[in-house]
């Protein structure tokens, strides 16, 4: 298995967290899922490899948590394989925190978080490479459908 992330790779992008609900509030740390080989073969049309999620000890106040975010594309050439998006994060309808990018009207839900990991869903969020909005690709599978993400709690060497 190839390595995911190196510290340069995960040293990007902050994006905020809002810590409101306790069903949805992300715990500080390394999260992190990679697809294995048979899962791949098993799901043709998904183009995610893996993601992460490091999300800070330190609250930048009462409400934000600073976090940095990275998709591993599936087949890609070395050179564009990690894409990043910033997005600021708030208290949602339900207990879900939701997040949402700062080059539009995507969002992703995280719809839950405990000491094991993560999961949120999104029917339409953009990950890019680098700073800029343009150039990425959609982490909902299919237009219009949502599709959620669990993600492992992992060391925090992983990501940081």
């Amino acid at each position: 298995m190839k390595r995911f992330f190196t510290r340069h790779s995960m040293a990007g992008l902050a994006l905020v967290l809002t810590a409101m609900q306790a069903s949805a509030d992300p715990m500080p740390g390394c999260y992190m899922r990679i697809y294995d080989e048979a899962h791949l073969a098993a799901q043709p049309q998904q183009w995610v490899e893996g993601i992460s999620m490091w999300i800070q000890p330190d609250q930048i106040n009462d409400f934000m948590r600073a976090a940095s975010m990275s998709v591993l594309k599936r087949d890609a050439a070395p050179t564009d394989q990690i894409l990043m998006m910033a997005v600021t994060c708030r208290d949602g309808d339900g207990g879900l925190t939701i997040c949402t990018s700062w080059c539009g009207n995507d969002a992703i839900e995280i719809t839950s978080s405990d000491a094991q990991g993560l999961t949120f869903r999104t029917g339409r969020f953009i990950v890019s490479p680098g700073a800029e909005c343009s150039g990425g690709r959609d982490l909902a599978e299919a237009p219009g459908q949502a599709t959620a993400y669990r993600l492992d709690k992992v060391e925090d060497g992983l990501c940081g």
